[in-house]
């Protein structure tokens, strides 16, 4: 028996079924990748079996896997500044410069305690951005631009006794990165201090430094 020209023709992907694979495939890159610490340990045939398709089905969506996990990557980005820049609308009109540094600062730090593994992907340095892709319009750019932002108003208003918003800026990432590393990754070597405890005297300290 032969079959029918029906039979015989290619699916065709319903609608929606080419973004849902998409999904499919950059949740389980990300699965992968957290269970595994870094991209070059996770094949596409490994995700591939994951999600339940053949290597050539990813390769539709993605050209290559550093552009797979390079938007995994932007995917978890845009989480982390939708909940850091969500701490300016929290603030309110009225809240000063240094109210929105303090907010920004521990919406930092929070999603980072919360999201340890996401974080050491984000900050780790092993996804790197691929040729052709302005680093000025990822979406982590946007939390910088936030912090930016808020000191600019600060040094404009009298109230920060710094006249270098970048300088300023690289202070507090510093800062607030250093210690989310501490406290997620490196508290075992400092058992003496209760490292996620003194977040806010920690944040004072270094908010202090700006203030005229």
């Amino acid at each position: 028996m032969t079959d029918s020209p029906a039979a015989a023709r290619p699916h065709r992907a319903r609608r929606g079924e080419g973004e849902r694979l998409r999904v499919e495939v950059m949740d389980a890159a990300e699965s992968l990748l957290l269970q595994h610490g870094r991209p070059d340990a996770v094949s596409m045939r490994a995700i591939a079996k994951k999600v339940g398709v053949t290597p050539p089905a990813i390769y539709l969506h993605f050209d290559t896997k550093e552009e797979l996990f390079f938007a995994v990557c932007d995917r978890r980005f845009n989480a982390f500044t939708e909940a850091v820049v969500a701490a300016l609308t929290e603030a309110g009109p009225d809240a000063t410069a240094i109210e929105q540094l303090y907010l920004l600062g521990h919406a930092y730090i929070d999603w980072g305690l919360a999201n340890p593994e996401h974080y050491a992907i984000l900050f780790g340095g092993a996804i790197s951005i691929p040729e052709g892709v302005d680093p000025m319009q990822l979406q982590g750019r946007q939390s910088l631009d936030a912090l930016l932002g808020v000191i600019s108003r600060g040094i404009e208003d009298g109230v920060f006794a710094v006249d270098d918003p970048q300088t300023a800026a690289l202070m507090l990432w510093s800062t607030v990165h250093g210690f989310v590393e501490l406290a997620t990754f490196k508290q075992e070597y400092v058992p003496d201090i209760d490292v996620r405890s003194r977040k806010t005297a920690v944040l004072d300290q270094v908010l202090h430094a700006l203030l005229r």
